[in-house]
């Protein structure tokens, strides 16, 4: 029961954290995910049905999303290095400025 509460707290003030951070415009979404992962994260003693203490499942866990993480970067920096965002941003750019054109054209005398 100690354990329990004892994650409950960490998970409160976790989120509580997370939470200030929220309305960061560059770590916004971070913090959002980082808010709710941790829910995720401990309620694998669920899952294994009693056979790993929470603590286990946790640090499991852990490993395995470090893992997927160093994998993700070692593929997007050696294999894909070109990325679709420079187009994205020329691409919208050019929209936004066709918009802008439309408007001034539509609006004057």
């Amino acid at each position: 029961a100690l354990e329990i509460a004892a994650y409950i707290i960490v998970c409160v003030l976790w989120t509580f954290g997370c939470s200030l951070s929220r309305s960061s415009p560059r770590h916004g979404y971070t913090a959002t995910v980082a808010g709710f992962s941790i829910y995720i994260m401990v309620v694998g003693t669920l899952e294994s049905f009693g056979k790993k203490s929470s603590s286990e499942v946790v640090f499991q866990r852990m490993q395995e999303q470090f893992a997927g993480a160093v994998i993700y970067v070692t593929v997007e920096m050696l294999l894909w290095r070109k990325s679709a965002r420079t187009i994205v941003d020329e691409q919208q750019i050019k929209i936004l400025t066709a918009i802008k054109d439309s408007i001034v054209e539509a609006t004057e005398p």
